[in-house]
Parts: structure tokens; sequence; C-alpha cells
């Protein structure tokens, strides 16, 4: 059987919330999809190890080589867990379809601004996936 192919990106190195998602995601769903998980290193990478999730880690001045690395697990769908793993993922992989999680409700999301259109212009391109 051929598994779908899910790259996580974050950019917390740190186990939090959204990080703990990600995780029982990867877990709860390994049957049926292979997950790579991707953000700065960190303690989080024990966690994701320890879980037996396929981890890479990235500096997140080196986008080109993160764009990179992110190919080369060849992923079907892109899961990006924040507001700049969004924008990333939409500017460097209009190929892929993309989920964007956002587990936080800052600010600036409810006031009009230059972040909130920027945003809402990457929500407008993203993919809805029914899995």
């Amino acid at each position: 059987m051929l598994m779908i192919r899910v790259a996580h990106i974050l950019f917390s190195y740190e186990l939090g919330g959204a990080e703990q998602v990600a995780i029982n995601i990867s877990r709860n769903l390994s049957d049926c999809y292979h997950f790579t998980y991707f953000s700065s290193s960190g303690p989080i990478q024990n966690s994701v190890m320890a879980e037996r999730i396929e981890y890479q880690s990235f500096d997140p001045k080196q986008i080109i080589k993160l764009k990179r690395e992110i190919e080369a697990t060849k992923p079907d769908i892109i899961h990006a867990h924040d507001f700049k793993a969004s924008f990333l993922a939409n500017f460097l992989f209009r190929h892929i379809p993309i989920v964007t999680h956002i587990h936080q409700s800052p600010l600036w999301q409810t006031t009009c601004n230059l972040k909130s259109i920027a945003f809402k212009h990457v929500a407008a391109c993203v993919s809805l996936i029914c899995l």
C-alpha cells in the first residue's frame, strides 16, 4: 500500500500545544500516512523521535536548504502549524497542497493591518483537503 506522505512544518523548537498536536496526529495516523516533522533543532527533537516519527531540523535562516530538504521527502501534503510556516509553505510550495493549522489567536489577527491582510491572502491560497 502506498502511503500519503505528510510534512509537518513548525518554527518552534520546544514542546508546546502545536507540537503536541503534530505529534499526536503523526502517532495516531501512522498506519495510513508517513509523517516527517520539520522544525528548528532543540528539545522538540527528543519528543518527536521518542514517538518514532521521522524528524529533520532546519535553520530558519537557510530557506533554500529547507525547501530542498522538504522536497527530498516528496510530501503529498504540507501541514503548516503556525503563521510563519504557513507563509513559507505557500511561498515555496505552490504545487503541493497545504493545510494551515493555526494554534493561537494573536491580537493583530483581529484587526486590519499588513500581517492580517497578508495572512488573508495566504489563507485564500490554501488547499482544502478532506482526509
